[in-house]
């Protein structure tokens, strides 16, 4: 008898330690190179740098595309930083992924709720500059345009990171 009790112990336990590591895997974050082009990533906005943030309650980290803003520990870093944090943190976005970085982050264009593209924000605000290498990959002359304008403006009222810069000294 004693036996039986043993084994419906363990069988219990087992089950137990079964059920919670499914319930860790399924509130575990989504991998990165889960995603594709097209993928939408919601949820509140928690900037990591000036070109990056978590998303969602998952905090699923997305790089954003077309953009390219100083390394924290760079000139103008903490500026930039301070620009994506005063305009995405805590506010809800949707993110719409382009691409996966060689990080296997999202890379993608987040709007935020109301319809302002944080991307082309950034660009505007002197925060970032445009990302050439990949702001052409499959995007529409409007996209490119949009991104163009956003930092040719940012440079000509020498905003930002264009401040110190010789007038008419523009992109990267």
């Amino acid at each position: 008898m004693q036996q039986v009790r043993n084994r419906i112990g363990r069988v219990l336990r087992d089950a137990l330690l079964a059920g919670i590591a499914a319930v860790a895997i399924a509130a575990a974050p989504a991998a990165a190179s889960d995603f594709v082009e097209g993928d939408v990533i919601e949820g509140i906005g928690y900037p990591v740098d000036g070109d990056s943030l978590d998303v969602g309650e998952k905090r699923i980290p997305v790089r954003l595309f077309g953009i390219s803003a100083p390394e924290y520990d760079a000139p103008l870093g903490p500026f930039a930083t301070r620009v994506l944090h005063e305009f995405a943190y805590g506010k809800d976005f949707r993110c719409i992924v382009i691409d996966v970085d060689k990080y296997k982050r999202p890379v993608a264009e987040c709007f935020r709720r109301g319809g302002d593209l944080l991307n082309t924000y950034l660009l505007g605000a002197g925060a970032a500059t445009v990302y050439r290498r990949f702001l052409f990959k499959d995007r529409d002359a409007k996209t490119v345009e949009a991104y163009l304008a956003a930092e040719k403006a940012a440079c000509a009222e020498r905003r930002g990171i264009w401040r110190d810069r010789p007038a008419g000294i523009c992109g990267n």
